[in-house]
């Protein structure tokens, strides 16, 4: 196959996909999430569910890692729990929490938490977009939510997220 050709066909793939994920993201049926994980020690961790009136697909990488990456069915029960799961623990309106954030403790300058790892977690439903960002929570939505989609996933790093 010709250079060119293989080129165009890549640009007809990536354009189909483009535009079937604006349709899919559109209903407000289907849900979308994006999770990443970015550790102080091991790397970074993707996961991404795209969920239908089956269930979903979850796919998992463990970046630098590639013998590490996984693709789940979710069943339909398991994506109705993930959904309930945003309600329960009010992602929707959930702000960071700042615990990280620089500033002065007492007559300590801090520079908030410098090790440890970021948490960012994305949920689209139709027109709905939310998304977090914190640096090694230990309660919240993201805690929660990051933690669920991580053991859905089943990837495992060598000390679990923190």
């Amino acid at each position: 196959m010709r250079l060119a050709t293989f080129q165009s066909l890549i640009a007809i793939c990536i354009f189909l996909s483009l535009n079937s994920t604006e349709v899919f993201a559109s209903n407000s049926t289907y849900q979308t999430y994006r999770f990443t994980w970015e550790g102080a020690f091991d790397g970074t961790v993707f996961i991404e569910v795209k969920t239908d009136i089956n269930g979903g697909d979850l796919v998992a990488a463990w970046i630098g890692h590639p013998d590490k990456s996984k693709h789940v069915r979710l069943t339909a029960e398991e994506t109705a729990y993930l959904a309930d799961q945003l309600e329960i623990t009010e992602f929707w309106t959930a702000v960071a929490s700042n615990r990280c954030k620089a500033g002065m403790v007492g007559r300590i300058v801090s520079m908030g938490c410098r090790d440890g790892s970021m948490w960012t977690l994305e949920v689209s439903k139709g027109e709905r977009n939310h998304t977090l960002i914190e640096q090694s929570p230990q309660s919240g939505a993201i805690y929660i939510l990051g933690n669920l989609l991580y053991r859905m996933s089943g990837l495992q790093l060598r000390q679990g997220l923190y």
